[in-house]
């Protein structure tokens, strides 16, 4: 009776839990410390558990959640147009303290899956696709993301080998250490690890691991200097 329906809340903060029993309708729990405003909520499912924890707050996004999927958004955190997209069952997105996330869509499309964006971390713009069952997007700590942001676990399409009727292109977890600079427009690919201090060019294409500490550039991306770090702080000496 209740299922595919949606609830706009246009502000809503913890004394106004007297609204929320929408979402007993559906099983699902919303504990909330922080505040939300012209934010939607649209359930395909049951059992979906959504934690706002205080000061963090969310201004005009959405959430459309299936089944027993878990999101978790950390203290102090600021979100504004994130669309959370999880049709999937048993998934989980937790978002760290003290971020700053705009035009975000995440975005899950099959079970078991988890998105983790650390403590501190700010993103301009991105697309985070999770396909595959049991795959993963994990960002680290104090990242720097501009916008046009691109990051697949996979093709979201099959590949099938004609002879032997396979698919021959498994996804494959992404992985962003902590302290990482993406610039605009780059694309992060299936199975990639990008370790700590590096930093991505603008339009850059990654298809294989980064080592820590690097400049990369270009499609596919390689690595154009070694042994560097990188500051917020652009007057830095």
């Amino acid at each position: 009776m209740f299922r595919n329906t949606i609830y706009r809340l246009f502000t809503l903060s913890p004394k106004d839990c007297y609204q929320l029993f929408v979402f007993s309708r559906h099983k699902s729990k919303l504990h909330l410390e922080g505040v939300i405003s012209n934010t939607s909520f649209q359930f395909i499912g049951s059992n979906n558990c959504l934690r706002i924890f205080k000061k963090s707050r969310l201004d005009s996004c959405k959430f459309l959640l299936s089944e027993r999927n878990h999101v978790e958004i950390g203290e102090s955190s600021r979100l504004s147009n994130v669309s959370f997209h999880i049709p999937a069952k048993d998934s989980k997105v937790t978002i760290g303290k003290n971020c700053m996330l705009s035009n975000l869509q995440i975005w899950i499309e099959d079970e078991n899956n988890l998105v983790t964006i650390g403590d501190n971390t700010y993103i301009g713009g991105a697309h985070l696709a999770v396909t595959g069952k049991k795959q993963s997007i994990v960002i680290g700590n104090n990242c720097l993301f501009s916008d046009g942001i691109t990051i697949r676990t996979g093709d979201s399409h099959a590949i099938i080998d004609v002879i032997s009727g396979k698919k021959i292109n498994p996804e494959a977890s992404v992985c962003i250490a902590e302290h990482v600079w993406l610039g605009q427009n780059v694309t992060i690919l299936k199975g990639v690890t990008i370790e700590k201090d590096s930093v991505i060019g603008s339009c850059s294409v990654v298809t294989k691991e980064i080592p820590s500490g690097s400049i990369v550039a270009g499609n596919p991306a390689r690595v154009v200097k070694s042994d560097i770090n990188w500051s917020h702080d652009r007057n830095v000496l």
